[in-house]
């Protein structure tokens, strides 16, 4: 497989939580977090049982700065997080181009600890969400997390506060998101909170209006991906795409030939493998990259 292109020059600081009283989800301090290898790839890192959310800093060599900042919402269905494909590898990749990336860890739902149990236990809650489609899928998905949708507004939230420490221009923090991971992003997008949401979104196979939002000009400029052959989430990817687009919203769409769900920055050998790039240029297109 061929390797993501990244440079050496990123600074990875300590993880910072992201809530001033080390906000704790529904199972307290008793639930452990758990981190191990998901699926055939060592690359496949997946952290489960979130309760203590936190951003990790990778910060640009200071000469490659442009002061524009990301924050990173890997996916995972909301009961574990590929912080990989989907999380560090994304924020070295844009931090090693002059964008500052920090990788949320947010809040998630309770897993079984002993691996076998989650396996049996992620079927289970997939098969009870695949009798949902489209909008009703994504208000679900959206109700049923309210924690890791405060978290994503938090963390938007906490980098402007300390933009100046990071040398981030506090109106170009924008966050991108993966299918669980864009919903969040998308409850950001559309916070009553003015200082909750990002000046520029991703949703990448994911993300969604959230019910009572208005999407309008004003809105902050969205990029949407999403592959035809992706078995989960077309629909809603799809039906974000038109909702921006119908009420004027800035937006870029991509509907890939084909891909999947939940590649990632994992190589393929698909035209979908250039999602990354294409974002990248669109920051440019936007003026949010610039030197």
């Amino acid at each position: 497989m061929q390797e993501l292109e990244t440079s050496t020059d990123v600074q990875m600081l300590d993880a910072l939580p992201i809530w001033p009283d080390g906000a704790l989800g529904p199972g307290g301090a008793t639930q452990a977090e758990i981190q191990h290898q998901f699926g055939d790839s060592a690359s496949n890192l997946v952290v489960r049982n979130v309760t203590r959310p936190t951003i990790t800093p990778f910060l640009p060599e200071p000469s490659k700065a442009t002061g524009a900042a990301v924050v990173i919402a890997p996916g995972g269905g909301f009961m574990m997080l590929s912080v990989n494909s989907e999380g560090t590898d994304v924020a070295r990749w844009l931090a090693s181009r002059g964008v500052a990336a920090f990788v949320l860890k947010y809040r998630l739902q309770s897993t079984p600890a002993n691996s076998i149990a989650f396996r049996l236990h992620l079927v289970a809650a997939l098969t009870g969400l695949s009798r949902f489609k489209g909008s009703e899928l994504a208000q679900r998905l959206l109700s049923d997390n309210e924690a890791a949708l405060e978290d994503a507004k938090q963390a938007v939230r906490l980098i402007r506060e300390r933009a100046a420490q990071w040398r981030i221009d506090p109106t170009r923090v924008g966050a991108l998101g993966f299918s669980a991971g864009a919903f969040a992003v998308s409850a950001a997008l559309f916070a009553d909170d003015r200082s909750a949401r990002p000046d520029f979104a991703g949703l990448i196979y994911g993300g969604t209006v959230p019910e009572g939002a208005v999407p309008s000009k004003e809105t902050s400029p969205c990029f949407v991906a999403v592959s035809n052959d992706d078995g989960l989430l077309f629909e809603t990817s799809w039906d974000l795409a038109l909702r921006l687009r119908s009420a004027g919203v800035p937006l870029e769409f991509h509907l890939y030939r084909r891909g999947g769900h939940g590649y990632g920055v994992n190589v393929q050998g698909m035209s979908s493998d250039h999602w990354i790039d294409q974002f990248y240029w669109w920051l440019q297109d936007l003026g949010v990259q610039r030197n």
